[in-house]
């Protein structure tokens, strides 16, 4: 397969019929395959494969308008892994990319296509599910996330000990924009870290029960 871009005219005889085309052909697949490339990096973490930071809120926006229409319900997930500058001074950076990248499949498996995943940068990961946000559903999604990212990595015959800390945020009771959910997640992030990492803090004043 290629791309190609095509330029004709016809070729007439004396009385004005037209008897075949003139033009120019030229394979433009390279230039293709750098707009996709560039719109890939507009738009996803070129390590982790997950959206970046400007395509998570954009995408997040339009979740959250859609969810004021129909009246439904989202859970925002602020995720932060623990002690991974020590993993990266420790090991070398080479080694904590690979933690990052399989941070990021551990978090792509644990929800659903339709939600939203991504990389805000760093070791600070966010999600958007569809959910209920009753506390019950919301304990079990962040005890799964916990359980995942708590397994650890076994690298050239070493195990890397690995684990995360969550704040949640629901909409609409925590906010009705991004930017009040990402700031109550955040906020509910730094209270888990408070409480001794590997844990999840719920946005619960906030939250039906």
């Amino acid at each position: 397969m290629c791309w190609v871009s095509s330029s004709k005219r016809p070729l007439r005889n004396p009385q004005g019929e037209v008897i075949g085309l003139f033009g120019i052909s030229r394979d433009i697949t390279r230039v293709k395959q750098l707009e996709e490339q560039l719109s890939y990096q507009a738009n996803y973490d070129c390590l982790t494969g997950l959206l970046n930071r400007a395509s998570f809120q954009q995408q997040s926006e339009q979740y959250i308008e859609l969810a004021k229409r129909q009246g439904t319900k989202l859970a925002f997930f602020f995720i932060d892994l623990d002690n991974f500058k020590y993993i990266n001074d420790q090991y070398g950076h080479e080694v904590g990319d690979l933690v990052l990248q399989e941070t990021g499949r551990r978090l792509q498996a644990c929800f659903r296509d339709a939600d939203l995943v991504g990389r805000l940068g760093g070791d600070e990961f966010v999600a958007l599910a569809m959910t209920d946000c009753q506390v019950n559903h919301i304990r079990a999604m962040a005890d799964k996330l916990l359980t995942q990212l708590s397994a650890p990595l076994v690298h050239q015959q070493r195990m890397l000990p690995l684990s995360g800390s969550i704040g949640i945020a629901c909409f609409p009771f925590s906010g009705q924009t991004f930017t009040h959910l990402m700031r109550r997640a955040d906020h509910a992030l730094y209270r888990a870290k408070q409480h001794g990492k590997r844990r999840f803090y719920l946005d619960m004043d906030v939250l039906e029960t």
